[in-house]
């Protein structure tokens, strides 16, 4: 396990969270995922902007009262933001994607990879080594599409604010190339946590051997490849783009449609068009596969504990009643479906979006709503539900 080398005020930063955790939670290990795991920060103008994912394993349950303070004190005393996962060992070891499985339900999520998989160890109690087994290989289709949806939740924030910083502007659409690159690895297995690595791997012979590419995709290498540079050499303003919004969400579509095919097809669900594969999405198990549990009520589940995560989800717009379908996967499906542009109209797109819309928030709501406002409801929402 080969030891990264931190920038001094980072490592200086690690050495004294990792103190605070040992104290209040005594866990077996404490890794640094995220960007910092993958060995992909970035700065800006000399300013750190990636945030702090830090994740501990302990053998037992801990006080969720304490980790709760500990996180609380932590954001407070750090000029950055800091996020607190914790995972018990044992199911990291049957590498079961959450605490509240019983069993493995049979995927292996792409946070988990890159979480667990050569992690980034910050501590280990009594110098124990941590190694999981598991593949990249084991990543199923399903975790590039939803990657890819959720880098388009951030690109929101373009469509809404129009006072955004050309740094903050800029660092949205670094995400969402770097994002295409590492979904497509993900598709064709031949993805790998490491940023120098995926720079290596996803090259342009890659992509001009895949007949299922349009030109859009193809044309668009170059940007991606900025992306995984800039992200290299912790960078962002080594990446830019001067492509106008209309354009750029026109390869957004075009990837997109890809990997719907890739998941379609490695789910049994035939695309047609992006209507028809929604459909089908919608009334096939898929909502029920990939959750962190299996059990036979997975979308209640999944719904409940969302809700007792985020008890302002009660409110008169949110249907919380409705437990037929994922609240999270349909919001991944609304937000896929904002940037269905003009050029792929095969029905009414504004009132097929309504129409996915209201299953989890009322009918009467949503029409009285203006565009900005309505996109500025799903982003509120994709916050909550991601």
């Amino acid at each position: 396990m080969e030891r990264t080398s931190f920038p001094k005020e980072i490592q200086l930063f690690f050495n004294e969270v990792i103190a605070d955790i040992k104290i209040s939670l005594n866990p077996d290990f404490i890794i640094v995922s995220g960007s910092f795991g993958k060995e992909s920060w970035l700065y800006a103008n000399n300013k750190l902007i990636s945030d702090f994912e830090l994740v501990f394993i302990c053998q037992k349950r801990w006080s969720l009262k304490k980790k709760k303070l500990l996180l609380k004190r932590l954001n407070e005393k750090y000029p950055y933001e800091i996020s607190l996962k914790g995972h018990l060992k044992k199911n990291v070891e049957k590498k079961i994607v959450s605490n509240y499985s019983i069993n493995n339900q049979g995927y292996l999520s792409l946070d988990f990879f890159d979480t667990f998989y050569d992690p980034k160890v910050l501590y280990a109690k009594g110098f124990k080594n941590f190694n999981l087994s598991c593949s990249s290989i084991e990543i199923p289709s399903w975790e590039a599409w939803r990657l890819y949806v959720n880098r388009m939740g951030d690109l929101l924030e373009l469509e809404i604010n129009q006072n955004l910083s050309k740094q903050t502007i800029n660092y949205y659409w670094l995400k969402i190339f770097e994002s295409t690159a590492d979904a497509y690895c993900i598709i064709n297995n031949c993805y790998s946590k490491n940023i120098a690595e995926r720079l290596e791997i996803f090259n342009k012979e890659l992509i001009e051997r895949d007949s299922d590419l349009t030109k859009y995709c193809k044309n668009s290498f170059p940007l991606i490849q900025k992306a995984l540079y800039a992200r290299f050499n912790h960078n962002l303003l080594l990446f830019e783009t001067k492509i106008g919004f209309k354009e750029l969400k026109l390869i957004i579509n075009y990837w997109m449609i890809y990997f719907e095919k890739k998941l379609g097809i490695q789910e049994g669900i035939p695309y047609f068009n992006k209507n028809d594969f929604y459909n089908r999405y919608l009334n096939s198990s898929l909502q029920e596969k990939y959750f962190g549990y299996n059990y036979k009520y997975n979308i209640l589940i999944s719904n409940m504990l969302s809700l007792l995560s985020n008890p302002n989800l009660i409110n008169k717009k949110f249907n919380y009643l409705n437990h037929s379908v994922s609240w999270r996967h349909i919001i991944l499906i609304v937000i896929c479906y904002s940037f269905y542009i003009e050029n792929f109209k095969t029905t009414n797109n504004t009132s097929f979006l309504k129409e996915v819309l209201s299953k989890i928030i009322s009918k009467q709501e949503i029409e009285r709503l203006s565009k900005t406002e309505e996109l500025a409801l799903v982003l509120d929402y994709w916050k909550i539900l991601r």
